[in-house]
């Protein structure tokens, strides 16, 4: 009996999350890179925004609870996690550490939630080239993660792509067994 898989078919089932900052000149490239990775097959792709909902006449800090928790499970059922870090389009006005707040705690939350190296191997890190923050940077290294540096949002596209695409076997390995089997 021969084994194999239909990429295609991987493709339509690989869950990707994205997430990144929400500032607006940020949140152009991460709905690109969602628009792209649709394009090209990965159809259950999603933002970190897409999976909320939050219930309405939530009190504030309830509703950032739910968003936790919610971004937190989205993350452990996906079977990619893109994380893009951005630097400040103005450096006067944005510290790195508000531009990326939110990345950095789901990040940090998705890694100290479990030990599962193969979920380590199906993250991936995206950094300025300037990027300079030395928590966030020990954090990713200290697990062997996936780190790409990036001068402009086409490197992020490409490399997110190309990295899904190349890393299927973790997905098609992973507890999701989806191989098709022809005699």
């Amino acid at each position: 009996m021969d084994y194999f898989y239909d990429v295609s078919i991987l493709q339509n089932k690989v869950k990707v999350l994205i997430l990144g900052s929400y500032v607006p000149q940020n949140f152009k490239i991460l709905e690109e890179l969602k628009k792209s990775l649709i394009e090209k097959g990965f159809k259950k792709t999603q933002l970190g925004r897409d999976v909320i909902g939050v219930p309405p006449k939530t009190p504030y800090d309830a509703k950032l609870a739910y968003i936790f928790e919610k971004i937190k499970n989205s993350m452990l059922e996906s079977d990619f996690n893109i994380f893009i870090f951005f630097s400040p389009i103005d450096p006067t006005k944005l510290s790195y550490s508000n531009l990326n707040e939110s990345t950095s705690v789901e990040l940090a939350s998705l890694v100290e939630s479990t030990a599962d190296s193969n979920l380590f191997r199906r993250i991936i890190v995206f950094f300025p080239k300037d990027y300079y923050s030395s928590m966030v940077r020990g954090l990713v290294f200290s697990r062997n993660l996936n780190v790409f540096e990036y001068h402009n949002c086409y490197q992020i596209y490409t490399k997110a792509y190309t990295f899904i695409k190349q890393n299927l076997d973790l997905y098609n390995n992973s507890n999701r067994r989806i191989i098709e089997k022809e005699k």
